[in-house]
């Protein structure tokens, strides 16, 4: 499976909804539902603004993340506690976003019986949170889950100087190696040119 194909497919403007690529489905078309099929129920995202200097450059990821989940639990009516899982996308975070997400969590209004997970794939970590939360359901392993991302471009930085001191010299005196500290912003931008997205 071609994921950037398939992603583009989605991004792209389409005439015909049924286009959407569907996991499993070869020819693209969406195919009948089915009792195993994972649904997803409430989709909600922050607004995303300038770092440093946004209407949310001094909110932290925690702050951001317990109001998506009260918005969830205000809008999907959905009892907290029948949350099998949460697994949350991040890059930046410290401690690989696990106190932050944990927190987050806690103040959004989820017991703290509901377990959380955190997983960095760059930028797309939130997609990956995301696809780990439907695999879970899809495998039987739970019946309901929450996935997303969160991230804090103000607080964190990217490719930061700690970041490079710590890493080793080798890293920093291999040509390929050094390119994983371009920051992903400029990458998604060569990327968003190349595919014209």
């Amino acid at each position: 499976m071609n994921r950037l194909e398939i992603v583009g497919g989605l991004v792209a403007a389409s005439k015909d909804s049924r286009n959407i690529a569907r996991a499993g489905n070869s020819d693209g078309r969406i195919s009948k539902s089915s009792p195993s099929d994972v649904v997803i129920c409430c989709a909600l995202r922050t607004p995303v603004t300038k770092a440093k200097r946004g209407g949310l450059a001094k909110t932290a990821p925690e702050e951001l993340l317990a109001v998506v989940f009260r918005e969830l639990l205000a809008r999907t009516k959905l009892d907290p506690a029948l949350i099998g899982d949460v697994c949350i996308g991040n890059v930046l975070q410290p401690g690989a976003g696990a106190l932050t997400s944990r927190i987050g969590e806690l103040l959004g209004g989820l017991p703290v019986s509901v377990p959380i997970s955190t997983v960095n794939r760059q930028c797309s970590s939130g997609l990956q949170a995301c696809a780990n939360i439907a695999g879970a359901i899809k495998a039987g392993y739970i019946d309901i889950g929450v996935g997303g991302g969160v991230e804090c471009m103000t607080h964190f930085k990217m490719g930061g100087e700690d970041a490079v001191e710590h890493l080793s010299d080798l890293a920093l005196d291999d040509d390929l190696a050094r390119t994983c500290l371009i920051p992903m912003g400029i990458t998604s931008e060569v990327l968003g040119r190349n595919l014209a997205v």
